[in-house]
């Protein structure tokens, strides 16, 4: 369940009803329909494994406007097929993984900027561990993150920046955990968000 796009990935390979033998589920909306979900439910019910590119909540399809993500449709096929989907995309451990190898880094000195709170910030920063300075958020915000159990994750890795554009809401911010040694704020945009960035690493030397 795938846009064209993605489906060039798969180039030189047979595709058909017949042959497959897993779920691939990404972001494409004209799939999203019984029909296709009921053949995705079947497969993964029969045995082949489920694979999402990531667990997107929603995405943003206008200046005010967001939509269903492949998350809500990956938690449907794994609640009736009661299977587990393999995350292969952000914000998983082996994705930071496969992006520092191919940068020639650690997944520890590398950085998220994204505009979503929970699967691009949080979430990356808890499964990656990607190391790093500290904002002014109030102690309230971190509490009611768990915040002891997400520093513990949290203190290794290079930090993350909040951007204020695509899915972000405002108010989003006040959800970013305050931390003593790492980067995690936002900011206006990505090239405010690299400034950012540039500064603290400036900091550290």
């Amino acid at each position: 369940m795938l846009n064209d796009e993605a489906k060039e990935e798969f180039d030189g390979m047979t595709i058909d009803a017949s042959s497959y033998d897993s779920v691939v589920l990404g972001l494409v909306p004209s799939m999203f329909c019984y029909e296709h979900l009921n053949v995705a439910f079947r497969l993964v019910k029969g045995g082949c494994p489920l694979i999402a590119l990531h667990r997107g909540r929603y995405f943003a399809t206008g200046p005010d406007e967001l939509s269903l993500g492949p998350g809500a449709f990956a938690a449907a096929l794994e609640y009736s097929a009661g299977a587990e989907a393999e995350v292969v995309g952000k914000p998983t451990r082996s994705f930071f993984e496969l992006a520092a190898q191919q940068l020639g880094c650690a997944v520890e000195e590398c950085y998220m900027v994204g505009d979503d709170v929970k699967d691009d910030i949080i979430e990356s920063l808890k499964q990656a561990g990607l190391k790093g300075t500290t904002n002014e958020q109030s102690p309230a915000s971190a509490r009611s993150l768990n915040f002891s159990f997400l520093y513990r994750w949290l203190s290794r890795c290079a930090g993350a920046v909040l951007v204020h554009t695509g899915k972000y809401r405002e108010g989003d911010e006040a959800l970013l955990p305050t931390l003593p040694e790492q980067l995690c704020t936002d900011a206006a945009d990505v090239e405010a968000a690299v400034e950012i960035i540039l500064e603290h690493e400036a900091a550290q030397r």
